[in-house]
């Protein structure tokens, strides 16, 4: 006996949108950031899922995504509805290369669909977080339409940060990328970004459907 897929069984399923992420996550207070490590030892180790400013805790079971995302009356203002705006999405978005042929910056297209509507494998359908630039220190901004998001001045680069030393989550976006004009450093408006735990089912079901983070947080 060999079962076959039918599609039919999950026509009523809703791939996971942006939208959805928002009604699924709570945001980040500091008392709980304070228990969570991003570097060195800790009992609530975040895992790093290669994007600026996303990590997953692994919690017996259960997986959480933390991360900094667009407030959402900015996203619902000035942003594509069929984007969710990570910091990490936009700061890749901002200096990824335009090589067909980085294995960092091009999509893998090795995705799965989330509500499974599809068989095989898919492109990013731009609600992961497996947005790893191939360069990411001191790089050159090649997409400024999106640096109002970032900062109030110009900049013209985007160094990604990573903690030296043993590190709680930090609720301000300055401790992992910095901006820059020529060698300037240009503070980050931590007001239009929110640090975000989304949902432990919600997190296992987009952990699952990339095999980049599905490897990174399974293995």
């Amino acid at each position: 006996f060999i079962p076959k897929y039918n599609s039919d069984c999950v026509t009523s399923m809703h791939c996971v949108t942006p939208e959805l992420i928002y009604e699924n996550c709570s945001i980040v207070c500091p008392e709980e950031a304070s228990r969570l490590t991003v570097k060195g030892p800790g009992d609530n180790k975040l895992i790093p899922l290669g994007g600026c400013g996303v990590w997953c805790l692994k919690n017996g079971g259960d997986l959480y995504i933390y991360a900094f995302v667009l407030v959402y009356d900015l996203y619902v203002a000035c942003y594509d509805k069929t984007i969710f705006p990570s910091l990490a999405k936009i700061v890749f978005d901002m200096i990824a290369c335009d090589s067909e042929d980085c294995v960092f910056c091009k999509d893998h297209n090795k995705h799965v669909s989330q509500a499974g509507h599809i068989v095989g494998c898919v492109s990013n359908q731009e609600t992961c977080f497996c947005y790893t630039p191939c360069q990411k220190k001191m790089t050159d901004i090649n997409n400024p339409e999106l640096i109002s998001l970032l900062c109030d001045q110009e900049i013209n680069k985007i160094d990604i940060m990573y903690p030296e030393k043993k590190a709680p989550l930090s609720l301000d976006i300055n401790s992992y990328v910095h901006g820059y004009l020529g060698d300037e450093p240009c503070a980050l408006k931590c007001v239009n970004w929110m640090p975000i735990r989304i949902s432990s089912a919600l997190s296992r079901l987009i952990i699952l459907s990339c095999p980049v983070c599905k490897r990174v947080v399974m293995d």
